[in-house]
């Protein structure tokens, strides 16, 4: 699945309008549009937007995981890391993961992007 059809998917579970998305970003019913046709690529600012309006990762709208997956870390080193992380407060969880799901995020889009142009 693309970036559109993961934001529409997430958008029609909350039962929300591309009119009614777009104005909680600030934007208008056609940019949602684009992005959900495809036509259009979003940045990560705006994916970031959305993620928080529809309350989900940017990971499940990159890559349309749901977070339900089974994990294994097999570097032990990042798991005591996961395992510190788990331990913290909820506004620290939240910056950390922010951070990370933004560089996921913009790791995923380059890499849609250069898949695009070999094309």
């Amino acid at each position: 699945m693309t970036i559109g059809d993961n934001i529409r998917k997430k958008r029609k579970e909350l039962g929300l309008s591309q009119r009614e998305l777009a104005s909680r970003i600030e934007s208008d019913a056609s940019y949602i549009n684009r992005l959900e046709t495809g036509k259009l690529n979003p940045s990560i600012a705006s994916i970031e937007k959305i993620a928080d309006v529809l309350h989900c990762s940017l990971d499940a709208l990159v890559k349309g995981h749901n977070g339900d997956e089974d994990i294994h870390i097999q570097d032990k080193s990042l798991l005591e890391r996961v395992r510190l992380i788990d331990a913290m407060d909820d506004e620290d969880k939240k910056a950390i993961t922010h951070l990370i799901d933004a560089l996921l995020t913009k790791k995923k889009i380059r890499e849609l992007i250069s898949e695009g142009s070999k094309t």
